[in-house]
């Protein structure tokens, strides 16, 4: 799982979402295929205030297109 997030935030689109107290969080989308299977995958990062960096805070896989709640 960890080399399939750090291939897909270098191949797809950081999407910003909500900032909160801490930082500015991103999304990255990215479809994963494992023994024939293939699964929508949200991951979530963010970019601390005091940082120019992300960090990974959390992923799963997306049931519905464009329903999935990002807070």
């Amino acid at each position: 799982m960890k080399s399939a997030l750090l291939d897909a935030v270098q191949r797809n689109v950081a999407v910003p979402m909500k900032r909160n107290a801490y930082g500015q969080k991103y999304v990255v989308d990215f479809e994963m295929s494992y023994s024939e299977r293939t699964a929508k995958v949200r991951s979530i990062w963010i970019v601390r205030n005091d940082e120019n960096f992300p960090r990974f805070v959390t992923c799963y896989v997306s049931t519905k297109e464009g329903r999935d709640e990002t807070t």
